[in-house]
């Protein structure tokens, strides 16, 4: 079985402002930094061969204070990026729930205009999971990437429909961890786990969009 651990990035302030970042380049806080550091020292007690992140800088961000505190080489996937908003990049949380609402379509069905729906993400991050589980090594993978990939993961580890994505929550810098099958069977080791982050790390709680 292949241990694949998933670390969100840390704290934007875009996130703080519940402002859609999808597939543009939030930057960290100083808080987000913070974050990244000490999952980074959490991350020192685990044998990790490979780290891959995605491309957005927050992420990269992220990835680059974890290796303060763990030695390993590390690519980047364009596959692990956030969901695509197209136009609504930059726009508000709000504004774009209410968009939906007012729509015919229900949250999993609607593809903003230029972007993605829940169905093309799924796609790319299962395609991304099949690879990470190919991966060659007896230490673990570490995939450094964003909340909406770490959604789809699990509601794909629950064996659940891409309706119920917005039923998993994850935190900033948190950590999940899978184990992953030849035959592609996923047993959950731990899920948005924040226990590294002591009370005045921790991020806002925003729900799936």
């Amino acid at each position: 079985m292949k241990h694949i651990i998933l670390l969100r990035h840390g704290v934007t302030k875009e996130n703080q402002s519940a402002v859609i970042q999808g597939q543009t380049d939030g930057q960290l806080t100083e808080l987000g930094r913070e974050q990244a550091r000490a999952a980074g020292r959490r991350l020192s007690e685990q044998n990790i061969d490979l780290a891959v992140t995605s491309d957005l800088a927050r992420a990269r961000e992220t990835l680059l204070e974890v290796l303060k505190f763990v030695d390993c080489p590390w690519t980047t996937d364009k596959r692990l990026r956030e969901r695509n908003f197209g136009q609504f990049h930059g726009r508000t949380r709000d504004d774009y729930a209410q968009f939906v609402k007012d729509s015919a379509y229900e949250p999993h069905t609607f593809r903003p205009p230029d972007g993605e729906d829940y169905t093309m993400v799924h796609q790319r991050v299962l395609a991304f999971l099949d690879e990470a589980a190919a991966t060659p090594g007896d230490g673990a993978l570490l995939a450094v990437t964003h909340g909406g990939v770490v959604r789809h993961l699990l509601t794909q580890a629950h064996q659940r429909p891409l309706t119920d994505v917005g039923q998993f929550h994850t935190d900033n810098a948190s950590i999940t961890e899978f184990l992953v099958a030849a035959d592609g069977t996923i047993d959950i080791v731990r899920m948005n786990d924040t226990s590294h982050l002591g009370e005045g790390l921790k991020g806002p709680r925003l729900e799936m969009i």
